[in-house]
């Protein structure tokens, strides 16, 4: 059985925090999704951050394990050879950095924001649109985006 072991900067958690915790309004329905997201933007804008050992939090692997295709794509589009899907550890590896990388950025853009967006849906809705806006391959009729109302 396939191990995914997936950490987190601890300086992060309340950004983190901010991404899932919101009972009225999660943006993200738990940790490992939050960090999928997270991943991508990371990747997308190159952003990659090792997590020191002394300030790892680890993500519950029952979790991460259901967004196992998530982590091998993001590896994979990394290293441009499928020979990287037999490692499972590497996989994690890179995933993890890019999401740390992720959620640092984004953890800085919801800090600029806070003021105007405290609960952080118009940011996110920001980098969302950015980060759709790169795709060519996708027709704008086909995108619906359905917010979930808040007060």
């Amino acid at each position: 059985m396939r191990e995914f072991k997936i950490y987190y900067d601890r300086s992060q958690s309340s950004a983190l925090k901010s991404l899932t915790g919101d009972k009225e309004l999660p943006l993200f329905q738990n940790q490992a999704e939050a960090l999928c997201f997270c991943s991508n933007y990371g990747y997308e804008n190159n952003k990659k951050k090792k997590v020191a050992k002394d300030n790892a939090v680890e993500v519950a692997s029952s979790a991460v394990e259901k967004y196992s295709e998530h982590i091998y794509s993001i590896a994979l589009l990394e290293k441009k050879d499928a020979t990287i899907l037999g490692d499972t550890s590497e996989c994690c590896k890179i995933f993890q950095e890019y999401a740390n990388g992720g959620l640092h950025a984004i953890s800085k853009l919801l800090q600029k924001n806070k003021s105007k967006d405290p609960k952080g849906v118009e940011t996110l809705l920001g980098i969302i649109i950015k980060m759709r806006s790169k795709l060519s391959d996708v027709p704008d009729e086909d995108l619906e985006v359905l917010l979930p109302e808040s007060d």
